[in-house]
């Protein structure tokens, strides 16, 4: 089994642990040579943490091992004693590499990418995400997401200039889910410096079908195709960052389907949404049920946490009859992951049994 040797704690593929400085934890997926212990969050999000910033909270029960000995005796409030002081330097070693004297004007740039790991199957692959500084400054940051209006905490640190780090990884389930990423970020230099704002942007990614592999493309940040998503392109007119999908399909997107929602001042009282695959695919004689199927959820999901960012009150989801699959497969969805929300069938006389609408405030 392969396992990170620290003098100060062993962690192992399988074991249970817990986040020190955040409320959270999950399960050690994999450990890299670079130090990155990889650890999957109830959410389902493959998460990068370093060891000194995890606490064994059980080793993994299929391969046990003597770690359990050295907890034995000790209380858990005591647990941290095992962790990495360095933490304590982080300060100090982020002022030696800070960058001098930046000109005024000095641009800044941050990118989000998204890079499927099988440009080939992007239906099935997972998708790693990264935040890119493609800038001068040193950064502190925080990225997130949004999910059902609220927000989540993705990843934070600090990060140099010309540099990017990996966030997380998403199948397409999980990233249907999220209705944008949220960035935050503090750019910093030595000796003399100009003022420039903090960011605090969103991006939205409801725009984009990702199980399309067109919507990637070669780019200056990987060697790999990947969507590439500006954080910093100049809006005057929102804070939210609708990202332009021109790679895309913009009139059959969820954006391009809602777009009157975007713009308007008060609170929208209903929308409706066609998850006929006819609706959502030009040619879909190639694909198998399984595939419609996963399609017309990923659109179910893509629409809702855009309906509930938009504050809607209502939304229509036109299923069709058949054979009643894709309105079990919904509801049971509703069920499971928004059981804050009501629902019921559509109007009769406008949809027939062929619809469910879904009650949001």
């Amino acid at each position: 089994m392969y396992r990170l040797e620290n003098p100060e704690m062993k962690f192992n593929i399988g074991d249970i642990v817990r986040f020190l400085n955040e409320t959270g934890g999950g399960k050690i997926t994999r450990i890299e040579d670079s130090g990155f212990i990889y650890v999957m969050s109830d959410d389902g999000f493959e998460i990068p943490v370093r060891a000194a910033e995890l606490i064994l909270q059980s080793p993994d029960p299929v391969n046990p091992d003597s770690r359990e000995s050295e907890y034995k005796d000790i209380p858990q409030a005591d647990k941290t004693l095992f962790q990495d002081s360095s933490v304590l330097d982080f300060h100090e070693i982020a002022g030696n590499r800070l960058p001098e004297n930046l000109p005024y004007g000095t641009r800044l740039k941050l990118v989000l990418g998204l890079v499927p790991e099988d440009i080939d199957a992007v239906f099935k692959t997972t998708i790693n995400s990264y935040f890119i500084n493609d800038s001068k400054y040193f950064l502190y940051y925080r990225v997130g997401y949004q999910q059902q209006g609220k927000y989540f905490h993705l990843n934070s640190g600090e990060i140099e200039p010309d540099t990017k780090c990996y966030l997380a990884g998403f199948d397409q389930s999980s990233l249907s889910r999220i209705s944008l990423f949220h960035i935050q970020a503090l750019p910093v230099c030595q000796g003399q410096y100009y003022k420039i704002p903090l960011l605090d942007e969103e991006i939205s990614i409801a725009s984009f079908d990702f199980l399309k592999n067109h919507i990637y493309k070669d780019n200056e940040y990987f060697d790999e195709k990947a969507l590439i998503l500006d954080a910093t392109k100049t809006d005057n007119n929102r804070k939210t960052r609708t990202v332009e999908a021109a790679a895309g399909d913009p009139e059959n997107s969820i954006v391009g389907k809602l777009k009157d929602i975007k713009n308007r001042s008060k609170v929208s009282e209903s929308m409706e949404v066609d998850l006929h695959i006819g609706a959502l695919r030009e040619d879909y004689s190639r694909l198998s049920n399984t595939e419609i199927l996963r399609i017309q959820m990923n659109h179910f999901r893509s629409a809702l946490e855009d309906a509930i960012s938009n504050k809607v009150r209502r939304i229509v989801f036109i299923h069709g009859v058949g054979n009643g699959t894709l309105k079990l497969e919904l509801r049971n969805e509703l069920k499971r992951s928004y059981p804050e929300f009501s629902y019921q069938d559509a109007s009769f006389k406008e949809y027939g049994f062929g619809a469910t609408m879904v009650h949001l405030r």
